[in-house]
């Protein structure tokens, strides 16, 4: 995963496909942070942007989409180009197993949001009913080809954990790499790819748009998926106390963006329409934000009780896990909240 330097510069700041936002001004810190997709499961963040909370903690956010998925992310992070990762949790779990140097320290969305959504196409072939045992709707999984954003990200291991837990192993599933959220959807309707593992919008979108249904919602259908912390922050494991200030205050940021959307979540979701998805009808926006919602709750703060729910996710998609407990801390999001 370590890339040199230059490398990792270049995938953050140069590329035209990197989307960046917010250059520091010299009157405030700079807070850089980078996700692999643009999936709206990083509501935190997108609601923290559309509201220019970062503004109100004296941080300028640089926010970079990076391309590769989650280990590219990690990288950048690794390599000191970006103080903060957005990505899957077990990702960020294998990494830390490999004694590479971060920790988790921040809970951006602490349930499961991925619906497993199929192409009717695919759906009608399957023969399955969408009111099916859960077991039976997991279990197309063994015949479906699932499209991803890139191998070895969350999509990649959810869709793992789903086929684990349809009683099929998930070495077995078929995986197609297509691009963002929006190619996901095209592919999808095009019948590139039988299913995808997304959370709202695409999700709502595929059946608003009537190629698509969704076939299983994990957070409600399946035990312990409600709890499972999927979608975290990592940093380095041993800051300096200047960036370990910073990202207090980029944390304490999203914490008011996560209360204004749980106080308003439709008055939210429409600046975050306006702002990131203009081209997606408001009412599918705001559908979304309210299914989500209910995964900000917590001030970004990790229990015993989400750890072992996450560790226990890792083991059963074949995810290496830390040998030790100091993977994690609840110190950066204990100093948001004071």
């Amino acid at each position: 995963m370590r890339i040199d330097r230059r490398t990792a510069l270049l995938s953050t700041l140069a590329l035209p496909a990197l989307a960046t936002q917010g250059w520091a001004a010299p009157d405030l810190d700079r807070v850089r942070l980078g996700q692999p997709t643009t999936s709206l499961s990083f509501l935190k963040i997108f609601a923290a942007r559309a509201l220019d909370t970062f503004s109100t903690e004296n941080v300028e956010l640089e926010w970079a989409s990076i391309t590769g998925g989650d280990p590219a992310v990690l990288a950048a992070v690794d390599s000191g180009d970006l103080e903060l990762a957005a990505v899957g949790s077990d990702t960020a779990l294998a990494a830390i197993a490999k004694a590479q140097p971060f920790k988790i320290v921040y809970t951006l969305m602490s349930k499961l949001p991925y619906d497993l959504t199929v192409s009717k196409a695919f759906l009608a072939r399957s023969g399955v009913a969408l009111d099916a045992p859960l077991g039976k709707r997991l279990g197309v999984l063994e015949t479906a080809i699932v499209g991803v954003s890139a191998l070895g990200g969350a999509q990649d291991r959810v869709a793992r954990w789903f086929a684990s837990q349809g009683g099929l192993n998930p070495k077995d599933i078929k995986l197609a790499v297509i691009g963002s959220p929006a190619a996901l959807g095209a592919a999808l309707e095009n019948g590139r790819i039988d299913a995808f593992v997304l959370s709202p919008p695409e999700s709502a979108i595929a059946e608003a748009r009537d190629y698509g249904k969704v076939l299983v919602h994990p957070s409600k259908e399946i035990a312990g998926a409600d709890i499972i912390p999927s979608l975290v922050l990592v940093a380095r494991s041993e800051p300096t106390p200047e960036v370990r200030a910073r990202i207090t205050r980029a944390l304490r940021a999203m914490n008011k963006a996560a209360d204004a959307v749980r106080a308003s979540p439709d008055e939210v979701a429409d600046k975050i329409t306006e702002k990131f998805f203009n081209k997606v009808p408001k009412s599918i926006i705001r559908t979304s934000v309210n299914a989500l919602s209910d995964g900000l709750s917590g001030g970004g703060l990790l229990t015993e009780q989400s750890v072992a729910a996450l560790l226990k996710f890792a083991t059963q998609t074949g995810s290496a896990t830390p040998q030790t407990k100091d993977f994690w801390t609840n110190s950066y999001a204990e100093a948001a909240a004071k």
